[in-house]
């Protein structure tokens, strides 16, 4: 009878291992023991600018709405393009082209504006187009610093079947000074 006490492992990766057991007669048997992998995914909205694609995780996406006028919101910063009005609120428009040095576009109707949740405040972007929303496996994300050390406001690529995508980091996506600014332009304006 074997010996439940017997048992080593000899072997262990990252989702097998090799167990060896003393049995009857004290014969080794040995056995390999796998599971699948866990794998965990991330909800992304992929959004168009020109000819290049970002995207912005899906749990921090608000909603999605027609490009509407964009008031200036002078001395907010050169991020900033201005804000709108949603139902009552101020939001302020973050310019994701002057960010990743895209050049500038007009507003045009078929433009839309994605809301999102970024250091604890209501933010758009102005973008091209809402292409889709993906679900895309952990594994096939690269990290930013991975890719490149000074990779700033992105929070990594997705690999995706029809090509990558930056993943904009909304936690970096405005610097304290900049912040800042804002705040003290969205106070002057609704003052």
């Amino acid at each position: 009878m074997d010996d439940p006490r017997a048992l080593v492992v000899i072997a262990e990766g990252e989702h097998c291992r090799r167990i060896a057991r003393y049995g009857a007669r004290n014969a080794l048997t040995a056995e390999l023991s796998c599971s699948p992998p866990l794998i965990y995914w991330m909800q992304l909205l992929i959004v168009r600018l020109s000819n290049s694609r970002f995207a912005f995780r899906a749990a921090d996406v608000r909603e999605i709405v027609r490009a509407v006028a964009i008031s200036p919101l002078p001395a907010a910063g050169s991020v900033v393009e201005g804000a709108i009005n949603v139902r009552g609120q101020v939001i302020p428009v973050l310019d994701l082209r002057a960010r990743f040095g895209l050049a500038s576009v007009a507003l045009a109707v078929e433009q839309h504006l994605v809301i999102v949740t970024a250091q604890s405040r209501d933010v758009a972007f102005r973008v091209d187009e809402a292409e889709d929303l993906v679900e895309v496996a952990d594994a096939d994300i690269a990290s930013a610093g991975a890719l490149t050390p000074t990779a700033r406001h992105v929070a990594g690529v997705a690999a995706l079947p029809d090509g990558a995508v930056v993943i904009a980091d909304l936690a970096t996506f405005l610097s304290r000074w900049e912040s800042e600014a804002l705040d003290a332009a969205l106070a002057a304006a609704t003052a």
